[in-house]
């Protein structure tokens, strides 16, 4: 009888947590989507490129707004 309280205690904290986890994932994702015009992009890496990591820290990308 005891055996049995401690697993049916096991698997309703088991469930209840994957819950509280589910739950808190689906609040933490952002559904608005990023405007990338709003942020500073450096190159880190170009493909095929013979350029040094400091030629590449000197290049950046530009968005401009509305632009897919």
């Amino acid at each position: 009888m005891c055996k049995t309280k401690r697993r049916n205690k096991m698997n309703f904290d088991l469930k209840t947590s994957l819950i509280l986890l589910l739950i808190a994932f689906c609040f933490s994702c952002n559904s608005e989507p990023i405007e990338l015009s709003n942020h500073d992009w450096k190159v880190t890496d170009l493909t095929g490129s013979a350029a040094t990591k400091k030629d590449l820290s000197k290049l950046s990308l530009i968005f401009k707004e509305d632009k897919k």
